[in-house]
This record gives structure tokens, C-alpha cells and sequence, in this order.
């Protein structure tokens, strides 16, 4: 619910700060980089280590930890809130290497098809 929320009203929070469309898409930006790298990275770690549940569970508390201090701080500043909303939606990205690898770990491959 969280990923929805975000991805829906992410650029209508940015907006209302007082910031131009152009602007928003350009801070619309580094959320999504960050997620490619985190993906890549949990993924990588995931496969090393042949675990997947631990390393999708680490992802997501990281990312709402992020988002959590990034509340409880107060950020109002366009730059720290860009930043903190870039690692926390970035690192929640980084889970879904492993999350799409479970199915095929605990299902039947009768289901599977």
C-alpha cells in the first residue's frame, strides 16, 4: 500500500511545495535511479548467498525506517526531502529481485504450470 501511495502522490507532495512541473519531474527522478541500483545490488547479494526472504524483509524495513526518521526529523527542506524520499523508495525497490523468486521456492510446479 505504501509503493501505491508513494508512486500516486509523490509528485502532488513535491508540487505543492511550490516548485514548477519541470522541477518536480527532474526531483521525479532520483527515486527510480536509486531503485535500479538497490535493485541490482539485494539482487546480486541475494544470489550470493542463496537467500531470498531475509534479504526482501531487510529491504522493506529499510525503506520504511527511512521513511519513518524522514518523518519524525520534519524534513521541509525540497533537497533532504528529494534525498530521503529517493533512498527510502529506492531501497523499498531493491526487494523486488528476490520477492519474484519466492514463488517458484514455495509452490508446487504443478501451479507454477
Amino acid at each position: 500500500m505504501g509503493e501505491h501511495a508513494l508512486n500516486f502522490w509523490l509528485p502532488s507532495v513535491l508540487k505543492e511545495t511550490g516548485l514548477s512541473i519541470g522541477v518536480v519531474g527532474l526531483l521525479l527522478m532520483p527515486p527510480y535511479i536509486v531503485g535500479v541500483v538497490a535493485m541490482i545490488a539485494v539482487a546480486s547479494s541475494s544470489d550470493r548467498r542463496a537467500e531470498r526472504k531475509w534479504h526482501m524483509i531487510g529491504a522493506t524495513a529499510c525503506s520504511g525506517l527511512v521513511l519513518i526518521i524522514m518523518q519524525v526529523i520534519g524534513v521541509s527542506n525540497n533537497v533532504f526531502l528529494t534525498c530521503f524520499l529517493a533512498l527510502g523508495i529506492g531501497v523499498f525497490y531493491g526487494r523486488f529481485g528476490p520477492f519474484w523468486t519466492l514463488p517458484s521456492k514455495v509452490l508446487l510446479p504443478a501451479v507454477l504450470g
